[in-house]
């Protein structure tokens, strides 16, 4: 029962979304209408989900259906990528390759447009301006979340002596060539004076 719930109030959720999709069907014709497997954990779920144009059929799967391509993902990443963020976790596509490649294109694409959702609620002049902030307070989080990387790694690296540097590392990795052709020159003389030995008795 519950599953049934969460099933439907995730087709719902789908259908909203890609109907408010910014893309171009044209390129999608091919991926419309094909059965696609999905595997979800946390919570554990295997679908049988079909993609239109302006909506997404959903339901649960039978083990004798023919699917022609399977995506295997957990919950949360799937929510992410339909709130149009660039998620960590893996995405794993299998099937008739040129079904497979098309869907994996339509997922790294797909983004909401949140301002025509918007629209009906608070008007054209005021969703443009709010979608607008949106985006440019994403691109600014994005910009301090690498600048933070950056600066995190130069703290461990040149205050804190965490980790060596890029320079430390070269010299390593000449030291290590160096040592390697020492140890060549030093075995093949080792060998030429075995051979000396071995004829001088």
């Amino acid at each position: 029962m519950l599953k049934d719930i969460a099933i439907t109030t995730l087709e719902s959720a789908l259908s909203y979304l890609v109907s408010h999709a910014s893309t171009k069907h044209r390129q999608w014709q091919a991926l419309y209408g094909q059965p696609i497997l999905l595997r979800l954990e946390r919570p554990r779920m295997v679908l049988y989900c079909v993609i239109h144009e302006q909506s997404v059929t959903l339901r649960q799967a039978e083990g004798h259906e023919t699917v022609t391509v399977s995506i295997s993902t957990d919950y949360i990443t799937l929510l992410q990528v339909l709130r149009g963020q660039d998620s960590k976790q893996s995405i794993t596509i299998q099937g008739q390759s040129h079904i497979a490649n098309l869907l994996a294109r339509y997922i790294k694409k797909f983004r909401p447009d949140f301002e025509s959702m918007l629209v009906p609620f608070i008007g054209e002049s005021t969703a443009y301006a709010v979608s607008n902030q949106i985006h440019q307070a994403a691109q600014r989080l994005h910009k301090d979340i690498d600048h933070i990387h950056v600066s995190t790694g130069d703290y461990l690296i040149h205050e804190c002596g965490l980790t060596p540097s890029k320079q430390a590392l070269k010299r390593f990795y000449r030291d290590v060539d160096q040592l390697h052709n020492h140890i060549e020159l030093l075995e093949q003389r080792f060998s030429e004076l075995n051979l000396r030995l071995e004829d001088s008795v």
